[in-house]
């Protein structure tokens, strides 16, 4: 009467031999023939633990029979048309009810091996029971049966909406909006409570929420099917779903990990309302899916039945600047205040409903809900804080060894309340270390008063003043309160800085701990510890320059180092961060490399080889241009993702690195498909909105167009713009506007360039300001479109204040920015009638640039300078010293740099540009010598590309179109032919896309040849290729 399967699953991750037979013995209890066909699974997965993985359909067949039911299967009434759902114990279609109505209805069928008479009858009791419930949030039963074969069956509303959790994030709901639809969800529940139906299964994909007449109604499903099978319901449902670690684990209450030693009542679906509750709230459930997944067995029976969960505000705290604004956004809620919004009464609520002793949850469903209505409403909760004693009680429990006085806990409880950040485990535990006198839990207790009034007064004033709020009055007093307490007061401040760190306040992160530091050294010897973890905690500030802005390297560097020290002066490891600070610091350095990897292998040595280490070892080897090596370790952090199971992030993250290192080694259509695989990782989940699944995609876009795919490198964009349009994501839009309007520009559309850079600058004014790079990269780019079109009047002030920004942040540090030295010389560049003065200084700093970059030994941008260092020449009247540099910048770009190397957010200086510039150049020259050399130059560039990337590849095209627009001016008839045939294939080619964006180049090649056939007295061809150039737009 148990679901073989289900069994199996079960017993499979059972690696204890007694544990596992005494599980099976008890399911499997008098029924031998399910004993022998679980045993046969169990014996072909100890042979092949993958059989069920590549077709697990096809593996189960021969073991026990799985009903197939094709569309257009007929079921009494029913017409099945497709499968929408599959469950541990059932099967759900879509089917068509033809009598005595007819309409669409959910069809749902118990699978094989728990059809018995028995089940069947009580099956139908079941069904019966769920049809007697009446409330518009449940969705209705209509009917039930058995199959010709005895596969019991039943018919409900068909539901057609989303999971609540996708729903409320998908529309943007508010907490309020969030609450009252998890207020209706837990009227329904209390309603089939009072039919006697206990749910067990509540979750989001149970809880679909329709759009009904402009309002959204929940609406539970999934009633009562593990009830209505068996005698042992609470553990048929635990085995039932004990294996998909994504789904039912994450929201079972503690008495269902119990096996059937305790009974499971209504209050268990109550924590499972909390639980979902928690994650409407904060986007994440209590327990996080993948620490679910990766612990074994007992270890997640443990996690549910003994882990107290962070508080909902307390993990909001913890997340990332860029996930909190995701979360925020989502909620309709600022980043500063979602935290404060959930804490007190929310937080209070939420944690009652998930308290580990049922007797202490909300008694009933409707009690849960009662006390949502009263926070709506304003009232006074049920809910309140848990008692002091309590708390003990619980800490005391968990951590007898550590406790050594009511009072120690009490303060470390209370200064871990302060801020709930991701630091709180690490607090909490240090804090407990250094406050054991009762002077200094005073102290803590007075400190927290003042920052939560709240927890004291029992008021609402704490939802207008947020933890950072509190921080910065508390800073103002901090040391005169605590002067005579200086250990206490060092690990305040340290907690202090990381709630800032978390928030984005870095400079007040660092005034906190540089406070900290002050003290530390007086009070503290050289070598201690504490001193160590501070200049650890100043060293890792490294890993917070998210915008690749100026950072102080040196400064960082020596925290690291002094970190390091300390630590092995005491004959102990250093704490990773210090290890990653230090080779972030050294690989700003080309003379340094090799101690940065040195650093780097200590680094991911000390993180046990974890994949994020491994990753950053691979883009070292990247920028140290070893490049075999630095695939090798990016496949096998992927590998490890793989074998582990890693989340989808991570495992996209790594194939995001594997991706530049075949770019940079030229397999572009190998790197394509690493960025398409890194994508379709994202497909489906949140992750895509997030900073680095939007980097993914943009740099999936960028490796479609190197491959020649423009189409697909456009829709890729587009793709990307909706859902920047659709979420709402702080300028992402002006991100998607931007590489849209790159890409342009690198077909040199440039008027469709030019509308795009305006676009991309105005959404970031708008959304971020004109100090983040997402204005500043469309604004250079809108600059060197208007110089492209001898545009250079109205290319100045953008090019002052792009030569503005970079003298003020970058240049004359004590690290070479390159990329930052390249805009600062264009920006120099950028305007007509440049003095000796300013070609002085747009030399210097190319000279700076190019001698940093070749101190590298990668080949990335030397021409870039170089390209520079010709126009500068060019602009001194030094023709031949100019031609010089451009053909030593044309010998170093060995690659179609537009393709295989060049970047959005880089030195784009193209093989094309320096193919031009040099051809003028010799072209100037007036000698019969210049002009044919100039003519090498073009047709070199065709072959190159030719061999590089294939003769169709559109940069092939372009190539043939600039040959051919120098070769149709040639004096010589034939060579003004040759240039038509140029001319003429590049426009084939070209046409093969359909995009638009090519259109320019079109019109270009069309104007030409009209131009040409009408000097050759072609009229009827010249008419036909000016027809050409009409149809494509003037």
């Amino acid at each position: 009467m148990y679901d073989e399967k289900a069994i199996f699953e079960v017993a499979c991750h059972i690696d204890d031999v007694n544990l596992r037979e005494r599980y099976l013995s008890q399911v499997c209890a008098n029924d031998v023939p399910l004993r022998q066909r679980v045993g046969r699974l169990l014996q072909m997965h100890d042979e092949e633990p993958e059989f069920l993985e590549a077709a697990p359909l096809a593996a189960l067949q021969h073991v026990f029979p799985t009903a197939i039911h094709p569309p257009g299967t007929q079921i009494g009434p029913y017409k099945l048309r497709e499968q929408i759902g599959e469950g541990g114990m059932g099967m759900v279609y879509v089917a068509e009810q033809t009598e005595p109505v007819k309409r669409k209805v959910a069809l749902k069928i118990i699978k094989p091996g728990m059809a018995s008479k028995e089940v069947v009858a009580r099956f139908e009791a079941e069904r019966q029971a769920l049809a007697m419930m009446d409330h518009p949030n449940i969705a209705r039963v209509f009917d039930g049966g058995a199959t010709d074969s005895g596969q019991p069956y039943f018919v409900m509303e068909l539901v057609q909406g989303l999971p609540i959790t996708e729903y409320c994030d998908e529309h943007q709901l508010s907490i309020e909006e969030r609450l009252k639809l998890l207020a209706m969800v837990c009227r329904a529940v209390q309603h089939a409570h009072q039919k006697g139906i206990i749910h067990r299964d509540i979750k989001p994909s149970n809880i679909i929420v329709a759009d009904i007449d402009d309002e959204a109604v929940p609406k539970v499903i999934d009633f009562g099917v593990a009830k209505a099978i068996g005698q042992t319901l609470a553990n048929e449902t635990v085995y039932t779903h004990f294996s998909q670690m994504v789904g039912t684990p994450l929201y079972m209450s503690p008495e269902q990990t119990e096996l059937g030693v305790v009974d499971v009542d209504t209050r268990s679906d109550v924590y499972s309302l909390g639980v979902l509750l928690y994650e409407l709230l904060t986007g994440d459930t209590p327990f996080a899916s993948n620490r679910l997944k990766e612990a074994g067995f007992d270890e997640m029976r443990r996690i549910i039945r003994e882990d107290d969960p962070l508080k909902p505000s307390a993990m909001i705290s913890t997340l990332r600047a860029e996930a909190l604004s995701t979360v925020s956004q989502r909620r309709r809620s600022e980043s500063r205040k979602l935290s404060d919004s959930l804490k007190g009464e929310l937080d209070w609520l939420v944690m009652k409903a998930l308290e580990k002793d049922r007797n202490r949850r909300y008694e009933s469903a409707s009690a849960l809900a009662a006390d949502i209505q009263r926070y709506l409403n304003g009232e006074p909760l049920e809910a309140r804080p848990t008692s002091r004693l309590y708390r003990i009680a619980k800490y005391t429990r968990r951590n007898r060894a550590l406790v050594a006085s009511v009072t120690t806990i009490v303060a470390a409880l209370s200064i871990g309340l302060v801020l709930a950040t991701a630091g709180y485990l690490t607090a909490e535990r240090r804090l407990t270390e250094v406050t054991k006198e009762r002077e200094n839990n005073r102290l803590l207790a007075d400190l927290l008063k003042d920052m939560y009034p709240t927890l004291w007064a029992g008021t609402k004033q704490g939802r207008q003043q947020t933890v950072l709020d509190s921080i910065e009055q508390i800073s103002v007093s901090l040391g005169e309160r605590l002067r005579n307490h200086p250990a206490v007061e060092v690990e305040v401040r340290r907690i202090f800085a990381r709630a800032y760190r978390g928030a984005g306040e870095l400079d007040k992160a660092r005034a906190h701990l540089n406070a900290a530091l002050k003290i530390a050294e007086r009070e503290y010897g050289p070598q201690d510890e504490v001193l160590g973890e501070i200049y650890a905690d100043l060293a890792d500030f490294v890993g917070s320059n998210f915008n690749g802005g100026a950072y102080d390297y040196p400064t960082s560097l020596a925290h690291a180092e002094k970190a390091i020290a300390i630590f092995s002066a005491l004959g102990r490891e250093a704490p990773v961060r210090a290890w990653f600070a230090k080779q972030q610091c050294l690989s700003v350095w080309p003379e340094r490399k090799v101690e940065a990897e040195a650093a780097c292998r200590e680094y991911v040595r000390l993180s046990g080889n974890a994949v994020i280490p491994r990753w950053d070892l691979g883009l070292l080897l990247i920028r140290c241009y070893r490049l075999p090596e630095a695939q090798l370790e990016f496949e096998e952090a992927l590998s490890i993702c793989r074998a582990e199971n890693a989340a989808p992030s991570i495992t996209a993250t790594v194939l995001s690195g594997l991706g530049k290192c075949q770019r940079r080694q030229g397999h572009i259509a190998a790197a394509r498909d690493a960025f398409l695989e890194a994508w379709n990782l994202c497909q489906g989940s949140y992750m895509q909105s997030e900073s680095r699944g939007q980097q993914i995609g943009f740099e999936l876009a960028e490796s479609f167009f190197a491959a020649g795919e423009i189409d697909r490198a456009f829709e890729q964009i587009s793709q990307m713009e909706l859902l920047a349009r659709s979420a709402k994501l702080v300028g992402s839009l002006a991100e998607c506007l931007f590489i849209k309007g790159w890409l342009h520009y690198q077909l040199e559309d440039y008027q469709a360039a030019e509308q795009l850079f305006g676009q991309a600058m105005q959404e970031a004014r708008d959304q971020v300001g004109e100090d983040d790079p997402r204005f500043g990269w469309p604004s250079a780019y809108l600059a060197f479109t208007l110089e492209a079109q001898q545009r250079a009047q109205e290319a100045k002030p953008l090019y002052d204040k792009l030569r503005t920004d970079m003298q003020q942040e970058f240049i004359d540090e004590p690290v070479v920015y390159e990329t930052a030295s390249w805009l600062y010389v264009r920006s120099l560049l950028g305007r007509r009638g440049v003095d000796d003065a300013t070609l002085d200084e747009a030399e210097r700093v190319a000279r700076q640039g190019l001698a940093h970059v070749s101190a590298w030994p990668w080949p990335s941008c030397e021409w870039a300078f170089l390209y520079e260092l010709g126009r500068i020449q060019q602009r001194r009247g030094m023709p031949d010293a100019a031609i010089i540099s451009l053909q030593a910048g044309l010998a170093k770009a060995s690659e179609p740099l537009a393709t295989s190397m060049a970047m959005r957010n880089y030195m784009t200086a193209t093989r094309g540009e320096l193919e031009v510039t040099l051809g003028g150049l010799l072209c100037e020259s007036g000698s019969v010598n210049g002009l044919e050399e100039a003519k090498q130059v073009f047709d070199e560039g065709v072959v190159f590309r030719e061999k590089t990337l294939g003769r169709d590849h559109i940069q092939v095209a372009l190539a043939q179109l600039r040959l051919g627009e120098f070769l149709v001016v040639d004096s010589h008839e034939d060579e003004r032919l040759r240039g038509a045939d140029q001319l003429r294939e590049a426009y084939q080619k070209l046409s093969v896309h359909t995009s638009t964006a090519v259109d320019a180049a079109r019109r270009r090649a069309a104007q030409q040849l009209g131009d040409l056939y009408e000097t050759l007295n072609q009229p009827d061809q010249a008419a036909q290729w000016r027809t050409t150039v009409d149809q494509l737009g003037q």
